[in-house]
């Protein structure tokens, strides 16, 4: 890819990584000039050597790739829970359903009706 479009590439997406401690890092241990204020790091990437661009470029991937496997977990997590409240929810819903008499066999309904009879405890 073009040095143009890795310095595109890394303007655009940067801001989609959550964590930028690796960022930091990296341009800390190359000496990078940039500046720092309450709003966070700034850097001029267009006076960047090429060499560090592809770098830097390479990491934001890896970033973006992680937060977005991350994501993929955190959703697959979510619907796991959701799944399971539904088929507690279903499984509770099939214990409270009457069961009618006219289900059992003639011997059944009478047994079940002698034990209507007597307490069990």
């Amino acid at each position: 890819m073009a040095e143009i479009n890795k310095k595109q590439y890394i303007f655009d997406n940067i801001d989609y990584i959550e964590n930028h401690n690796k960022i930091v890092n990296f341009l800390m241990f190359h000496n990078i000039k940039h500046t720092v204020n309450n709003n966070g790091y700034f850097v001029n990437i267009s006076i960047i050597d090429d060499n560090l661009i592809n770098k830097l470029y390479d990491l934001i991937i890896d970033l973006n790739e992680n937060m977005n496997d991350s994501q993929e977990q955190q959703i697959y997590e979510t619907i796991k829970i959701i799944n399971e409240n539904d088929d507690n929810k279903k499984q509770t819903e099939i214990k409270n359903k009457d069961i009618r008499l006219n289900t059992f066999s003639n011997d059944d309904k009478e047994l079940i009706i002698k034990s209507k009879n007597y307490k069990f405890e």
